[in-house]
């Protein structure tokens, strides 16, 4: 939360730690899950940055996981929607589930 707070200038050194700690798999799905959440709480400006990243997750094998990614690409605005879109026609129906409700969470939040 006080990384959120920061606000995105300030909080960009930190943006690629949390990616590393959200796409690694070993890492506790906690530990994922917060940096998924705080990446979503950086701001549109801050996630053009690591939007791709954030949509890649979409498939992570964590059903938590992917829900908090769904979650902060929904925060990242229309940024993320073209990112968001790939992912609709992944090979697993969990992915494409993901993709297309944080597509409507992006629809109704911008």
């Amino acid at each position: 939360e006080a990384l959120g707070a920061l606000g995105s200038e300030a909080a960009e050194p930190y943006v690629r730690d949390l990616v590393l700690r959200l796409r690694d798999a070993e890492e506790e799905e906690a530990v994922s899950c917060a940096a998924a959440a705080a990446l979503g709480r950086l701001g549109p400006a801050a996630a053009a940055t690591c939007v791709s990243e954030l949509a890649a997750c979409l498939g992570d094998q964590r059903e938590t996981v992917r829900q908090v990614v769904q979650a902060s690409l929904s925060a990242a605005g229309e940024v993320a929607i073209e990112h968001i879109t790939r992912c609709l026609g992944d090979s697993r129906v969990e992915v494409r589930r993901a993709a297309a409700a944080a597509l409507g969470e992006t629809g109704s939040s911008s």
